[in-house]
């Protein structure tokens, strides 16, 4: 599928690098050519070095289809596509550049693209054009439970037409996306899909199989459209014996079922991936055509993927400094993240925050908005008036979805700060507690984690505290006692409630520790936290990497939870 972010401007750039380089063998136009200022360019091509302008690498031309995608693409930047034989005719007319006047249809390259972004959305990483190793021969599956329910299905397609041999591959084709959160494939239907052999393979299912479709819609568009695939003359069998096998997923594997999304139900492309309305619209239309909802919708249990980032200081910053140090690490940070976690006080001002957050929550939302990595929110703090207020906010590509204000002081703190009048409270008139894919979070502030463990708090209905601390300083220096946050702060929360701990801060003047947790899970039982060691942690980041900015260093780490 061609990436949304590709643009005319990516495309014009990967025609100047043409001019400049050529193009390379293999890579020539075949049917179709880009007309450009009287030139023609191979589409497929252009696309795949757009893309090295847009995201960074050339893209492979197996990751998108020629002809009608990329040819929809390209006119409905303003591009002229045809071919050869129509050169003359499109130069000598001189076609202005105007948007793609064709008819939508279930074909629609946005209508994939916009699915594709809407389910990382959701449920975070989504696999294009995705191996899932499928045998194609009912041999294989003679060993299977299923291998009854397989042989009288191919049978039945074999005496539909009399086509007896219309398997010609050794193992399935790639299917068209893989979602490791659920750990199942979307494969989208177009209408070939809906013929009379593939109503004949659905009523043949077996009932212990769990469909990610709903079958007597799927049977009733089987009707309605009745398409037939001549070329080969056995098309329909093979293609409905295909869609069998990639259906029986979970009984042949330890898959969750497949998801089917007909290509014809909606124009799927006038949805915007970044508008949470517009994601919540496409979640209640997936859960009205899944009859598996409790177990691919709502109540999954999908995977977060939660980036901490804890910075390394020399002391001397701006809130200008911090906002580039931002915009530096979530360009970096890579895709199908769906929280990032940035430290307490990551912005200071001199009165209230209140004075100040719309431009900090402005520039956050731009950088959300502009970054291809699909970041769902951003989490950070802000300090107003000499750390008298401390609050923490969650931004996402609309704004604000959650605040929390501090509610328990240290000693130190005590009738300096002002506080929130209870763990609940809102600030601002947004909750401390926010969703993101249905898992909701708690904005903690510094002590805070200490708090819910000293203060005896019952979980509110929480999966994850999100505790966003100040500082820690060198050694032997008032404040350098990270060792003590993360055993009483970090690991007390987690053992109060339940529940993961993911937090950051910033080391001034002194390297970050090593071995420092920034995201704890208690499973120690009775074990006091006085004994807890980091190596009873068992959230383990999969990614580690750093961004320079200026005067300070942040230390990202990605977690799977």
């Amino acid at each position: 599928m061609i990436p949304r972010n590709i643009c005319r401007e990516h495309i014009l750039k990967a025609i100047d690098e043409i001019e400049v380089k050529g193009v390379p063998m293999g890579r020539k136009p075949k049917k179709f050519h880009l007309w450009y200022k009287d030139k023609d360019y191979p589409p497929k091509y252009v696309v795949s070095l757009a893309n090295m302008f847009a995201n960074g690498t050339e893209l492979s031309p197996s990751f998108f289809s020629g002809g009608k995608e990329v040819n929809g693409f390209l006119t409905g930047l303003g591009f002229q596509v045809g071919r050869k034989k129509e050169a003359s005719r499109r130069i000598q007319a001189k076609m202005p550049v105007t948007k793609r006047q064709t008819k939508h249809n279930e074909r629609c390259g946005e209508c994939k693209n916009t699915i594709i972004e809407m389910l990382r959305r959701l449920y975070g990483e989504v696999k294009v054009d995705h191996k899932v190793k499928v045998s194609a021969r009912l041999q294989d599956y003679v060993r299977q439970p299923c291998y009854a329910a397989l042989k009288r299905i191919i049978s039945a397609l074999q005496n539909h037409r009399g086509y007896k041999d219309f398997v010609k591959a050794k193992y399935l084709s790639r299917c068209d996306l893989f979602i490791p959160g659920l750990n199942a494939i979307v494969e989208f239907d177009e209408s070939q899909h809906f013929t009379s052999a593939r109503k004949l393979t659905l009523s043949l299912y077996p009932s212990e199989l769990s469909l990610g479709f709903d079958m007597s819609t799927w049977e009733k568009l089987c009707d309605i459209i009745d398409a037939k695939d001549n070329d080969p003359e056995y098309r329909d069998e093979q293609r409905a014996w295909y869609d069998t096998l990639r259906d029986f997923l979970p009984l042949l594997s330890e898959m969750n079922p497949t998801i089917r999304i007909h290509m014809g139900d909606f124009k799927w492309c006038s949805l915007n991936p970044h508008d949470p309305k517009d994601i919540e619209a496409f979640r209640d239309n997936l859960m009205s055509i899944l009859p598996h909802g409790e177990i691919l919708g709502s109540k999954i249990t999908t995977k977060l993927n939660i980036a901490t980032v804890t910075i390394r200081s020399r002391g001397k910053y701006t809130n200008a400094y911090r906002t580039e140090l931002m915009a530096k690490v979530l360009q970096k940070i890579g895709s199908s993240i769906d929280a990032v976690v940035f430290p307490a006080g990551f912005y200071r001002t001199k009165g209230r925050p209140s004075t100040e957050i719309d431009r900090f929550v402005q520039h956050c939302k731009s950088l959300v908005r502009s970054t291809s990595n699909y970041i769902m929110v951003v989490c950070f703090g802000i300090d107003g008036r000499s750390t008298k207020d401390q609050i923490a906010v969650a931004v996402g590509s609309n704004g604000i979805l959650g605040a929390g204000r501090k509610f328990h002081p240290t000693a130190e703190e005590a009738g300096w700060v002002e506080t929130a009048n209870s763990a609940d409270a809102e600030e601002m008139g947004y909750p401390r507690v926010f969703e993101v894919k249905n898992r909701r979070i708690f904005l903690a502030v510094c002590y805070d984690g200490f708090g819910i463990r000293h203060m005896g708090l019952m979980n509110p209905g929480v999966d994850i505290v999100f505790d966003l601390v100040h500082a820690f300083y060198p050694q032997g220096e008032e404040g350098s006692g990270d060792p003590y946050f993360a055993r009483h702060g970090f690991a007390g929360a987690p053992k109060q409630w339940g529940c993961a701990t993911f937090g950051a801060a910033v080391f001034f003047n002194r390297h970050i520790p090593p071995n420092w947790p920034t995201g704890v899970m208690w499973n120690q039982g009775n074990k006091s936290t006085k004994r807890w060691r980091y190596s009873d942690n068992p959230l383990k980041p999969y990614r580690e990497f750093q961004v320079s900015c200026k005067t300070e260093e942040a230390l990202i780490r990605v977690f799977k939870i």
